[in-house]
């Protein structure tokens, strides 16, 4: 059992790639649960769509890229990703969209991710609008060993809006967005997170298949008091009784130190985490 962030490792660029140009607009999703901006590049049945997911404030992206040209055998893929200053390898999620190839990089930033590695989250200084504008393309490897080149165009206006739609999303949860942005301190779990979840937690049919594999995203709201007061999946590779499963356990085991605001005052704040149930 796995929860938090892949361990990610600088790699060098290749010398060659797929060059695809992007063909439409950007499109921009607001759900009640995320944000997601996303386009086409290519043209026919070996076009890419990638789509950029936010489930919070802040600079972390969810990636999905989505194509018949990809082959995933397994829930887990290494690939390598950048935005332009460098390459990061990241633990990708397999799976499909309408029946389509997907692979699901959580955790990116448009900046290097290895200039945060190490720090808190809450350290590492934010993406600011110059880095997004200077943003051009992304390019990524398939677990194939292919190279791509999504030719974006500045993502300086997809930033703008996925940023503006994340304000609005934590608002309608019943959060104040400013006081979210400006805490002191998040809500922080009093244990290390891997040990709310264990491979035993699986419904009994599953755990006896031996098979009880997927990955869910979750959001913990919790108290002052540092208590869980709802568990929410958010997005999920995953079956769905391992999805109720989730929020079962967590329910019953989470607990934190709320998050403090700006003066230092405990108040309602929330939790994001990934769980990735293995039968290893």
């Amino acid at each position: 059992m796995l929860m938090g962030r892949p361990v990610l490792a600088a790699q060098n660029a290749p010398a060659k790639t797929i060059e695809l140009q992007r063909n439409g607009q950007w499109v921009l999703d607001a759900d009640k649960q995320y944000c997601a901006i996303g386009a086409r590049f290519g043209e026919g049945d070996q076009a890419i769509t990638l789509q950029m997911y936010r489930y919070s404030l802040g600079d972390e992206l969810e990636v999905r890229l989505i194509s018949n040209r990809f082959h995933l055998n397994h829930l887990k893929n290494t690939i390598s990703i950048g935005f332009g200053q460098g390459l990061d390898k990241a633990d990708a999620l397999g799976g499909s969209a309408d029946g389509v190839p997907m692979m699901v990089a959580p955790n990116l930033r448009l900046v290097p991710a290895v200039a945060a590695r190490g720090k808190v989250m809450q350290d590492v200084p934010p993406v600011t609008p110059e880095q997004e504008e200077a943003v051009t393309s992304i390019l990524f490897s398939a677990p194939t060993g292919l190279w791509f080149r999504l030719a974006t165009g500045s993502l300086k206006y997809p930033m703008l809006a996925l940023r503006s739609c994340t304000v609005g999303l934590v608002n309608s949860w019943g959060y104040d967005s400013k006081e979210q942005a400006a805490l002191k301190t998040a809500a922080t779990p009093t244990v290390s997170p891997e040990r709310w979840i264990t491979f035993l937690d699986a419904p009994f049919r599953l755990l006896a298949k031996d098979s009880p594999v997927g990955s869910v995203l979750f959001r913990l709201d919790v108290t002052i008091e540092g208590k869980v007061a709802d568990c929410t999946i958010l997005t999920a590779i995953a079956d769905e009784r391992l999805r109720k499963a989730t929020c079962d356990v967590l329910s019953r085991r989470a607990t934190f130190y709320p998050a403090r605001n700006a003066a230092g005052e405990p108040v309602r704040s929330f939790y994001i985490n990934r769980v990735n149930w293995t039968n290893a």
